[in-house]
């Protein structure tokens, strides 16, 4: 599962991506934020790079609900009805920026840690 912030280098990490034979499928997330990249926006220019393991986009709003983010609707998608793999075997990586981890603690039940700096 991948956000893609709108100053990385795309071209690169998909080409990381569909050169390791441990990655079998991209899942392109978002959500609301300055620096990232809409999924719909994300997903075309990784198509547009040709990628043979990216899977498409997932929501379960009308289409007019993108743009506000797709983490839970993706992880629903990927994971079985008891939140684990559908293959014992694989592994989920969930990476790209910080600014979903909130989304992805929230889905997975973890408390938001809030440090008190003083």
């Amino acid at each position: 599962m991948f956000v893609v912030s709108k100053k990385k280098n795309i071209d690169e990490v998909i080409n990381l991506f569909e050169n390791n034979d441990k990655v079998s499928e991209i899942h392109i997330v978002s959500r609301p934020h300055m620096r990232l990249l809409q999924e719909r926006e994300a997903h075309r220019k990784i198509k547009e790079l040709g990628s043979k393991k990216l899977q498409e986009l997932q929501s379960l709003e009308p289409i007019e609900a993108f743009g506000h983010g797709n983490v839970e609707y993706t992880l629903d998608h990927i994971l079985d009805y008891d939140g684990s793999l559908q293959n014992e075997n694989e592994l989920l990586l969930i990476c790209g920026s910080f600014f979903i981890m909130s989304d992805v603690r929230q889905y997975f039940g973890y408390d938001e840690v809030i440090e008190n700096i003083k």
